[in-house]
């Protein structure tokens, strides 16, 4: 017992440090919205730019706030346009909204974690057999490199749905030699590299559009069309596919296949890749 509540205070003290840095990192954001309303104020004092900056050679523009009536400075450069000045904190503030988002994501998981790991130390004490104790800790305290695999790739668990995603042509083939059957779904970027994504088969169940479309952000999200924040994909059941004689490793040739277009949605893979490392805590 001595034992597991040094490593609970061990565990728990790193992450509440890892949890309090997030915080603090969230606080930066908490005034993302000034840098949007200082562009807004450069362009609507285009006109004063020049006056107030170019002829001095000053790196602020002061003026007037709409919105408070008090006389303010913001910092910019001379040598560009309005436009340009005011483009530079729209950026900034795009950067901060997006760094707040994915923020939140992380605070929920460590949050996750915290509450998992005081859910196994409360296991461990609710225990009265030693030796399960010790099973308990040994398991937690095994490397990561040394737990067992069952298959290649990613997978993600969604109201009941399986879903596996391969990341390279070795990964792809793997999971079609030996992870899938039939009547899975396969999902694939047409006519652009990238991992097959398979929607694990339910009997009597008909796939839902969300499913779908989580499995295809995916497909997008592993692919070379990610750059492009989205891409046309083709989806049919594996048992429909067909390798290519003499083809590369993997590749396959589909029929039945129906389309789909996907627009990669950045909130639905925060929120697949949370429940994702929340599954394996």
């Amino acid at each position: 017992m001595e034992k597991a509540k040094a490593w609970h205070e061990s565990r728990r003290s790193k992450q509440e440090a890892a949890l309090e840095r997030l915080q603090k990192k969230k606080e930066s954001f908490e005034n993302s919205g000034q840098k949007k309303h200082w562009g807004d104020l450069i362009l609507s004092n285009a006109h004063l730019l020049g006056a107030s900056a170019g002829k001095d050679g000053s790196n602020f523009l002061e003026c007037v706030d709409y919105q408070s009536g008090a006389t303010v400075q913001i910092k910019i450069d001379p040598k560009k346009s309005a436009q340009a000045n005011a483009a530079h904190y729209y950026d900034l503030y795009k950067k901060e909204v997006s760094g707040a988002e994915e923020l939140a994501t992380e605070i929920e998981l460590a949050k996750r974690k915290l509450a998992a790991l005081d859910k196994a130390y409360q296991e461990i004490l609710n225990e009265k057999n030693p030796v399960r104790i010790e099973q308990l800790l040994r398991k937690d305290s095994a490397p990561k490199q040394k737990q067992k695999k069952t298959h290649p790739g990613l997978d993600y668990t969604v109201n009941g749905w399986y879903i596996l995603v391969g990341r390279d042509a070795n990964e792809n083939d793997e999971l079609l030699r030996h992870h899938v059957k039939g009547n899975d779904m396969w999902l694939h970027t047409r006519d652009c590299p990238g991992g097959y994504v398979f929607i694990k088969y339910r009997a009597g169940k008909t796939i839902p559009l969300e499913i779908l479309l989580d499995a295809g952000n995916l497909a997008v999200y592993f692919s070379k069309a990610r750059s492009n924040g989205k891409a046309d994909l083709y989806y049919t059941e594996v048992k429909h596919l067909r390798r290519a004689k003499n083809g590369p490793k993997g590749l396959v040739l589909p029929s039945h296949e129906k389309n789909l277009c996907v627009t990669l949605d950045s909130a639905r893979l925060k929120r697949l890749e949370m429940d994702r490392q929340g599954d394996e805590l």
